[in-house]
C-alpha cells in the first residue's frame, strides 16, 4: 500500500506542478496549461492548488481556477485534475484537500474529451454531471477563401487603447445565452486577451456598420500534437445582423490572417447545441475532430 503525502502548492514545489502539468496536459483539458500558461502561473487564492506525494515522487496534482471571471458566474474551473494511478480513491484525496475554494464557488466544471473514458468514469464516481458537449474542429490542408462585406459594412483592426469597449459590447451581447460564456467580459479581461503574445498579428478585428461595431473575430496561435493551427477564438455577430453571410466572411478573414502568419491549418471549438454555428464551420471546411464533455460538481 502507497503512503501519501498531499501538500499545498508553493514555492518549493511549484517547478514539481508545473513539470507535471507538461507531462499529463494532453490527457484532459489543456487549455489553460500552455507554456506560457504555466509562465504566467501565479501561487495565489486565484489558484488552489495540491500535489499528491507517492513512492515515486509527485504522482497527481489538483488546480482550480476561481478568477474574477469564474466567481461572478458563482463557478471555478480546472485546470487540471489528474492522478498517474487512474484510481478514483485517489482523486477523491487530492480533490478533497483542495483549500481557499471562494465562498463564491457554486460548482465547479471540468473538461474531458469523450474518448477518456478512464477519467469520466472516475469523475462520475465522484458525483461530476455531464452539462453540455462541444466539439473540436480543424480545417485543414485548404487555401484560404476569399472574402468581402455588403455596402456599409467594414472590417477594421481592432486598435489597443480605443476599441476595448466595442469589442466588450459585441461579445458580451452575442454570447449572453451562450451556454459557458453568458458570464461578461471585463474591459480588463479584454485587454489582458489582446496582447501581442497572445494573439497573431492582426489577429483581432471589429466588424462596423456604418461605424458602429457589429461583430468581432480574434485569432491565435495553437499547437495540438506538435502541429501548428490558427485558432479562432471567438466569433461573434449581434443577433440583428446574423443571416447576412457576414459570419463566414468574418471567418474567411480570421484563416487568411492564420495564412498570413504562417499558420495554413485551422482550428476552433464549438458547442454541439449551436447549430447556426455548426452549418457556418462545416460549410466553410471544417471538420469535427473531437468532442469534449464539459462535466460540473455542485459544491453548494
Amino acid at each position: 500500500m502507497i503512503n501519501y503525502t498531499i501538500k499545498n502548492l508553493d514555492n518549493s514545489n511549484v517547478n514539481e506542478f508545473k513539470e507535471y502539468c507538461k507531462a499529463h496536459r494532453k490527457e484532459h483539458d489543456e487549455s489553460f496549461l500552455y507554456d506560457e500558461d504555466l509562465d504566467e502561473f501565479k501561487i495565489g487564492n486565484e489558484n488552489p492548488t495540491c500535489l499528491l506525494y507517492g513512492d515515486k515522487g509527485v504522482e497527481g496534482v489538483c488546480s482550480i481556477i476561481q478568477d474574477e471571471y469564474h466567481l461572478k458566474g458563482k463557478r471555478a474551473r480546472v485546470r487540471i485534475f489528474h492522478c498517474s494511478s487512474n484510481r478514483t480513491d485517489d482523486y477523491r484525496l487530492l480533490f478533497d484537500n483542495i483549500n481557499s475554494l471562494n465562498e463564491k464557488v457554486e460548482k465547479i466544471i471540468m473538461f474531458v474529451p469523450i474518448r477518456n473514458t478512464i477519467s469520466r468514469n472516475i469523475i462520475e464516481e465522484m458525483g461530476f454531471v455531464i452539462e453540455r458537449f462541444s466539439y473540436i474542429m480543424e480545417r485543414t490542408g485548404m487555401e484560404p477563401l476569399d472574402y468581402s462585406f455588403p455596402d456599409g459594412y467594414e472590417l477594421t483592426d481592432y486598435i489597443a487603447g480605443r476599441d476595448e469597449e466595442d469589442y466588450m459590447h459585441v461579445r458580451n451581447i452575442a454570447f449572453s445565452t451562450l451556454r459557458g460564456s453568458e458570464v461578461p467580459l471585463t474591459k480588463e479581461q479584454v485587454i489582458s486577451s489582446m496582447k501581442p503574445e497572445k494573439i497573431l498579428k492582426g489577429g483581432a478585428k471589429i466588424l462596423r456598420y456604418y461605424g458602429s461595431p457589429v461583430g468581432i473575430i480574434r485569432v491565435e496561435h495553437e499547437v495540438e500534437q506538435g502541429k501548428d493551427y490558427t485558432f479562432v477564438a471567438p466569433l461573434a455577430i449581434l443577433p440583428e445582423h446574423q443571416g447576412k453571410g457576414l459570419g463566414s466572411n468574418m471567418l474567411r478573414a480570421g484563416i487568411k490572417t492564420g495564412f498570413d502568419n504562417g499558420y495554413t491549418d485551422s482550428m476552433l471549438t464549438v458547442n454541439v447545441e449551436n447549430e447556426n454555428a455548426l452549418k457556418l464551420y462545416f460549410k466553410e471546411g471544417f471538420k469535427a475532430t473531437c468532442e469534449v464533455a464539459c462535466y460540473n460538481l455542485k459544491i453548494r
